[in-house]
């Protein structure tokens, strides 16, 4: 999810997703996408199915974005145990997320590195790391887990359907709306220092990282 501005007619714009440091300094309302904590819930999930070389495809376009998914892959490892192994990050191009997404996960056995789960920083990467797996006879989830991020509607109907972090999209809108609101009957509200409020978020468990979720119904 990119980084998005709605009005706020209060204090002016306000900044979704990311840029938490410049909307405090600017004075500005700020919903944030909690990125690092979708990425650890993610990679800890597989990581609870018995993962422990786990390979993180990420964009490196959107530094900011980015590294805070790739902080949550990397402390979810140092939490339990797992040394951390820049072999197996790979960079994806926002630009072109199919081609680029496939491409790193093409590209990751003729390295040579074993993995045994993926983390994708979205879901049209993970998508298009499904179909790849499946065109190389690599079995999702019993051979490769797999989870991604967004929680597009596309993720649900994926084959297997996709475990992915949803950001939680209407807490973000509902936020955008209610930040502006709370300033409307506060005295000089424009000197006020903005605040930051974080959206939550809800790891959806599907079959591409347990293959017990089919089981159990999970969405």
């Amino acid at each position: 999810m990119s980084t998005k501005t709605v009005s706020n007619v209060i204090n002016g714009p306000l900044p979704l997703g990311e840029h938490p440091a410049e909307a405090a300094g600017m004075r500005l309302d700020h919903v944030e996408i909690a990125y690092e904590q979708g990425a650890h819930a993610a990679v800890s999930h597989l990581l609870a199915q018995g993962r422990r070389r786990i390979a993180a495809l990420c964009d490196q376009a959107e530094p900011r974005a980015g590294g805070r998914r790739l902080h949550g892959y990397r402390r979810a490892l140092e939490e339990a145990g797992v040394a951390y192994d820049k072999s197996l990050v790979m960079g994806v191009d926002v630009a072109d997320l199919w081609s680029s997404g496939a491409g790193a996960v093409a590209r990751l056995p003729r390295t040579r590195v074993r993995f045994d789960a993926l983390f994708c920083c979205n879901d049209v990467v993970a998508i298009a790391a499904l179909l790849v797996l499946a065109r190389s006879g690599v079995s999702v989830p019993h051979d490769v887990a797999l989870a991604g991020f967004d929680d597009i509607e596309a993720a649900r109907f994926a084959s297997p359907p996709q475990t992915t972090v949803d950001p939680q999209r209407e807490s973000i809108a509902r936020s955008a709306v209610s930040l502006p609101r709370s300033r409307m009957d506060m005295e000089h509200s424009r000197d006020l220092p903005g605040p930051c409020e974080s959206a939550g978020l809800v790891l959806r468990v599907r079959r591409s990282s347990s293959a017990s979720s089919a089981r159990s119904g999970a969405d």
